[in-house]
């Protein structure tokens, strides 16, 4: 009870809240914890996606999407040049049938 008094007043927390060292004293628990082992486990956060990571992937996803992008401009260009080309030879052998 000593312990609790010289908390109590030490603190000033009886004259603050309005509150005996009695009513303190049987309106609290004193929980004691007692530990099997003494195991700690110490959780860490380490960043794993820092800036320059996050770059690079950026420009990975640019390169494909843009690669992807040239080699699709590039195979409509030879789609239009080779169908261009069948269509100037069809209307050349029209042109060479009639004449």
């Amino acid at each position: 009870k000593q312990w609790y008094q010289r908390r109590v007043r030490g603190a000033g927390e009886g004259e603050k809240y309005n509150f005996t060292v009695d009513d303190f004293l049987q309106n609290n628990v004193i929980l004691e914890t007692y530990f099997r082992d003494m195991y700690a486990e110490q959780v860490f956060q380490v960043r794993e996606y820092d800036f320059w990571n996050l770059l690079a992937d950026i420009g990975g996803m640019l390169g494909l999407f843009l690669g992807a992008s040239i080699f699709t401009i590039i195979d409509f260009i030879r789609y239009s040049v080779k169908f261009g080309y069948r269509k100037v030879r069809v209307v050349s052998s029209r042109l060479k049938e009639r004449s």
